[in-house]
């Protein structure tokens, strides 16, 4: 009993500290990570606009086409 919880001791000292070990939870790591991410971000809406705009054109569409049918019904 008494070396379960001596293991148990160990492996969470482990978990808690590896990440601090690896420098998984650096700040400066983050932020370049987030710049990388934001840099994506503003590249691809340009070129996802083209495509946002046909989805918008089918959802007005749709929605005028099922408030139709329910009117329609009535």
């Amino acid at each position: 009993m008494k070396k379960c919880v001596v293991k148990i001791i160990f492996l969470s000292g482990c978990f808690i500290g590896f990440p601090g070990l690896l420098w998984a939870q650096d700040d400066d790591t983050f932020h370049e990570l987030q710049h990388v991410l934001d840099n994506l971000y503003e590249q691809m809406i340009p070129l996802c606009k083209p495509l946002m705009d046909v989805g918008r054109g089918i959802a007005g569409i749709a929605a005028t086409w099922y408030i139709g049918t329910r009117v329609w019904g009535q």
